[in-house]
């Protein structure tokens, strides 16, 4: 995960899709699934968000799998507003005994107009949000 965000914050397409296997699958909200390092590399070819932020709530390994559930926030800049979401992140043992991202999905959080989402306040930290949040 800090190879992941070190990748990130330096924007480099590159350097991210190589943390992915061969057959990763990479799932953007309102995009269409992404298949494979090389398509998975031109996907984060088109930019990063500078000062991504993300923290792991939760990671479990077991069998040659593993999962990072968590929370991510990108600051206002002067052309989109603050943004705060979640992610998952699935994890394979390759042969050879490296680990890759086998899946990774996100989705920003909603605005609370309906009773089942909770707002999130953009202009929190990760942190404050996940306080916020916890029961």
């Amino acid at each position: 995960m800090s190879r992941y965000l070190d990748a990130y914050h330096r924007n480099d397409a590159e350097a991210l899709a190589s943390l992915y296997a061969s057959n990763g699958i990479l799932l953007p909200p309102g995009r269409p699934l992404i298949r494979g390092r090389e398509a998975i590399r031109r996907f984060w070819e088109q930019g990063m968000e500078a000062d991504f932020q993300m923290e792991n709530l939760e990671i479990g390994v077991s069998a040659g799998t593993g999962y990072a559930v968590g929370r991510y926030f990108i600051p206002p800049d002067d052309e989109n507003d603050a943004e705060s979401g979640k992610y998952v992140i699935m994890v394979r043992r390759q042969p050879g005994g490296a680990w890759a991202v086998a899946a990774d999905i996100w989705n920003e959080d909603g605005d609370g107009s309906d009773d089942q989402t909770p707002p999130d306040s953009a202009a929190r930290t990760v942190a404050a949000a996940l306080r916020a949040a916890s029961p």
